[in-house]
């Protein structure tokens, strides 16, 4: 009877609040962060559509048909997500790093939706659904999920140097986090880089027939 009995109480027993209400998945927030940044853009863009010009701030999603070389495409797609990266892992190194980091991904949205903006205002509808979702969604998604990852292990990172300051835990403690932290930001910045090389391919060889 006693496992029928753990069994009954398991059953009739009241469910706590917490059994109930899970955190929510830091990845999932600091994406719709992003998304809420590319909203942001969308909106800038109607208002202010010089924007758009601007390098820096595009962080290489903006389409052209200009010529390019293979250099100044790959230049293009790799150097801003290697800046963002660098910005976030820097970040992450200061106790006090997170804020700097949510503003690093609010920007990666905005340039989304500036890129995305200024491809539906410089042609028709159906070719600008054909060139944002070839040459701008890809890129862009993909780049924001592993953002997401890289910005919640450069958290973690920030939160346990904050811990060590505060609290002094001790470095035994810290090493087995540490190395788990290092690892996921290493495996964002190798699938960002392929990230990258793919865009540059998809910009290299349907750039000229997309937008030509």
């Amino acid at each position: 009877m006693k496992p029928m009995n753990g069994l009954l109480y398991q059953t009739l027993r009241p469910r706590r609040l917490t059994d109930t209400i899970r955190p929510p998945d830091p990845v999932r927030l600091l994406f719709c962060w992003t998304m809420l940044g590319a909203a942001a853009g969308t909106v800038l863009f109607r208002t202010r559509p010089e924007l758009a010009s601007a390098a820096w701030l595009m962080q290489g999603m903006a389409v052209s048909d200009a010529a390019r070389s293979l250099w100044d495409v790959c230049r293009s797609a790799l150097i801003p997500m290697v800046l963002v990266f660098t910005g976030i892992l820097l970040s992450g190194l200061s106790a006090v790093g997170q804020p700097l980091i949510l503003l690093l991904l609010f920007s990666r949205g905005a340039a989304f939706g500036l890129a995305a903006g200024a491809c539906f205002a410089a042609y028709p509808v159906r070719d600008a659904v054909v060139i944002a979702g070839a040459l701008i969604l890809p890129i862009g998604f993909v780049s924001t999920v592993l953002f997401a990852y890289a910005s919640r292990s450069a958290m973690q990172l920030s939160n346990l140097l904050t811990g060590y300051l505060l609290h002094r835990t001790q470095p035994e403690q810290m090493n087995e986090k540490l190395r788990g932290i290092i690892t996921n930001m290493q495996v964002c910045l190798l699938l960002l880089l392929i990230a990258a090389g793919l865009h540059t391919a998809l910009l290299w060889l349907l750039n000229d027939s997309l937008l030509g």
